[in-house]
């Protein structure tokens, strides 16, 4: 639910910033989860690494939204050079 409400949010930002706070998410995501596994199967961690899953999955997602909307831009801008070109 709250990453349903973030990401609406966080699109406004810049493709730049997004891909950014993506590979941070990603990141911190993996972080938990690996930090857990690596310690031992100690007891209530099994729900700690689903989310530290969960939360790189939704780093994944925040990356891939950058990555697209940085090609749409691109995309727009060659588009608007070739309109300039022609007459």
């Amino acid at each position: 639910m709250l990453i349903g409400f973030l990401l609406p949010l966080l699109r406004r930002l810049s493709p730049r910033v997004r891909i950014l706070a993506g590979i941070a998410v990603m990141a911190a995501g993996l972080a938990l989860a690996l930090s857990l596994l690596l310690r031992g199967h100690a007891p209530g961690s099994a729900l700690l690494i689903r989310i530290g899953l969960l939360v790189t999955l939704a780093g994944l997602a925040q990356f891939v939204s950058g990555v697209r909307g940085a090609r749409r831009r691109e995309l727009r801008g060659s588009d608007a050079k070739q309109s300039d070109d022609q007459p």
